[in-house]
């Protein structure tokens, strides 16, 4: 059978080592930090270490001069001895090659020792070229075990860094609503503070009109016995002067007169002895029902209103938009579990821009059941971006691209000119009634002298008032 084969080369680390980074004549392993085996050039193009080219001229009878160990050629040596020879570039790239490369254990067949594992990426399966559990077809990816798991490591780095940019991006989402919440905890507050504050300017200005109300009564009592006292005052004169002027009388008939006057003014001035009005004044704070009422009153003024309604999972439809045409866009609001929301007071956040980048108007209404409604007016057609957030933050799929149309698709059309019943002269306005069970249409035709009605599907059903319509032209 045929088979896709991703065809790849493995080089074994160790025979690699042994084939070019090993010196010929000690057998040890070239090393760029060892002074030791450092890989030297020779003119002849051979590699040795330093240690044994230094053991080779300490051990020939000529200072001057010495064999390559490899090729018997003779060299002689620079002025400044081993140490003078050029370091082996090629080597040296390969010993930091090794280095900076992963070194890949290649897995084995269990079944089969000697062969190396393959994958198959179709159908997820692991195997060898030996094994007969899997059947490879031409349609099968399959690709050595070792690639396999160099592939997953790098999508599983790369899912791992997307997955934490995702979680940086909630920590940060998270963290700003903390601040949010903290933000709103204060302008509560603080519309708490001017609410009762506006409580207590009433209770203020009750304690006041009382107290204005005390000494008006306290001036007014005040008023009638100040009266009073000057009638007093006034009568006692009056007395004191007659009876001043009739002390010296000798006539027994006038003094007599004069005692008993006096004594009817007595019993006259029994009644001026009474204050005409007392002094009680009282305040009374139990005398009805007020103070429950305003404690009941004031246990049921203001609420800390809240929201379950989880804006990710709100969705918004939107009715297909036509130019110069009202539009309307329905938004249901959920909670964190997908429950309908029956209650509204969100605030939402709209955002309407027209094909030029200009905002658009509208008018958002609360059905104060979960459902809002915006209805506005695309004034110019082409793409409108439509932004709705509830909390700030967006509703599921916005902001929303939409295409306002220049014209409209009618879900039926009616008539043609004429003067027939299923014709038109001059139509100028339509307007359909749904008040009753039947709904109709009402189609002005001043051209005809009429008002066509029609049914709600446009089938004719009469004429209106063709008398009372009349047109100058």
């Amino acid at each position: 059978m045929g088979s896709t084969l991703v065809e790849t080369i493995n080089i074994n680390a160790k025979d690699f080592t042994e084939h070019f980074l090993t010196c010929s004549t000690c057998i040890n392993q070239y090393s760029s930090d060892s002074h030791e085996h450092q890989p030297k050039l020779l003119p002849c193009s051979h590699t040795v270490c330093r240690q044994c080219l230094e053991h080779i001229v300490s051990s020939q009878p000529r200072s001057d001069a010495i064999k390559c160990p490899i090729c018997r050629e003779h060299i002689l040596l620079p002025r400044g001895g081993v140490t003078s020879f050029p370091p082996s570039f090629l080597v040296n790239q390969l010993l930091d090659l090794m280095v900076s490369q992963r070194r890949d254990v290649i897995p084995k067949c269990d079944s089969h020792t000697n062969e190396e594992l393959l994958f198959c990426e179709t159908c997820d399966k692991i195997f060898c070229q030996l094994c007969d559990q899997h059947q490879i077809s031409a349609e099968h990816t399959v690709v050595p075990f070792s690639l396999a798991i160099k592939r997953m490591n790098e999508i599983l780095s790369f899912k791992a860094s997307k997955t934490t940019s995702c979680l940086d991006h909630a920590l940060e989402l998270v963290n700003n609503e903390i601040h949010r919440l903290d933000s709103s905890m204060d302008k509560a507050a603080e519309a708490i503070d001017r609410s009762f504050n506006e409580i207590k300017s009433y209770v203020e200005n009750r304690r006041h009109n009382l107290l204005q109300s005390l000494k008006t009564t306290r001036d007014y009592k005040l008023k009638i016995l100040n009266d009073q006292l000057n009638v007093i005052l006034n009568e006692k004169s009056k007395i004191e002067i007659e009876c001043s002027a009739f002390q010296q009388a000798s006539d027994i008939h006038v003094l007599t007169q004069r005692i008993q006057e006096l004594n009817d003014r007595i019993e006259r001035m029994s009644l001026l002895g009474e204050p005409r009005e007392n002094s009680f004044m009282k305040f009374e704070f139990r005398h009805n029902h007020a103070l429950q009422d305003l404690a009941r009153s004031l246990n049921s003024v203001g609420r800390i209103r809240v929201s379950s309604t989880y804006p990710p999972l709100c969705r918004a439809k939107i009715e297909s938009p036509v130019a110069n045409l009202q539009c309307a866009i329905h938004i249901e609001t959920v909670d964190y579990n997908g429950n309908v929301r029956v209650d509204g007071g969100d605030p939402l956040t709209v955002n309407i821009w027209d094909s030029y980048g200009k905002l658009c108007e509208y008018d958002l209404y609360d059905k104060q059941s979960g459902s809002y409604t915006i209805i506005f007016r695309p004034l110019i057609s082409g793409n409108h971006k439509i932004d709705i957030r509830i909390f700030d933050r967006p509703i599921s799929g916005s902001p929303f691209i939409v295409d306002v149309t220049k014209h409209n698709n009618p879900l039926w059309s009616f008539g043609k000119r004429g003067r027939s019943e299923n014709e038109l002269s001059m139509p100028v306005s339509v307007i359909a009634d749904d008040r009753n069970e039947r709904e109709q249409v009402y189609i002005l035709d001043p051209g005809n002298s009429r008002i066509k009605c029609l049914t709600i599907d446009g089938k004719f059903i009469e004429h209106l008032g063709k008398k009372i319509i009349t047109c100058k032209y």
